[in-house]
């Protein structure tokens, strides 16, 4: 893979809060959901938010950082107080929608259950392929 320059991205990173997301995936907040809330206590994690992402067949998401912006002069910009970002993996009845991080030369195709955990910051610009066939969902946790 090659690294993702973010100067260069900038166009392409956003971060979508409160709002269905432009390339057809839907969210919907999930925080005090028991099975979630246990996830959080096994792992003592300090969360601030949770939510369940839904991917329908051909929705994607495009390069962005979870907690910072780029903008066009190449200055980054953190818009949010997350330091890392844990994405867990609901379910693997589908085809496509690997998790890419570019900068890292890391693709993940999901196994079901388990844990991403990694920075929320620029570096960790990510991106999720389309889904090719079926529904994917993910458990997104944004960490203190």
């Amino acid at each position: 893979l090659q690294q993702v320059n973010p100067k260069e991205t900038a166009e392409l990173m956003t971060y979508f809060d409160g709002q269905d997301r432009n390339y057809g995936v839907k969210k919907v907040k999930c925080l005090d959901n028991p099975i979630v809330q246990k996830i959080i206590a096994e792992h003592n994690l300090n969360v601030e938010s949770a939510t369940i992402l839904y991917y329908p067949r051909g929705s994607k998401n495009e390069a962005h950082a979870d907690n910072a912006i780029v903008h066009p002069d190449g200055t980054v910009e953190k818009v949010r107080p997350w330091t890392r970002t844990g994405v867990v993996f609901l379910n693997k009845n589908y085809l496509g929608g690997e998790l890419v991080y570019p900068n890292q030369g890391c693709i993940l195709a999901p196994t079901v259950g388990t844990m991403v955990l990694t920075s929320a910051d620029y570096e960790y610009i990510h991106f999720v392929k389309p889904v090719v066939q079926g529904e994917r969902f993910t458990l997104v946790l944004r960490i203190l």
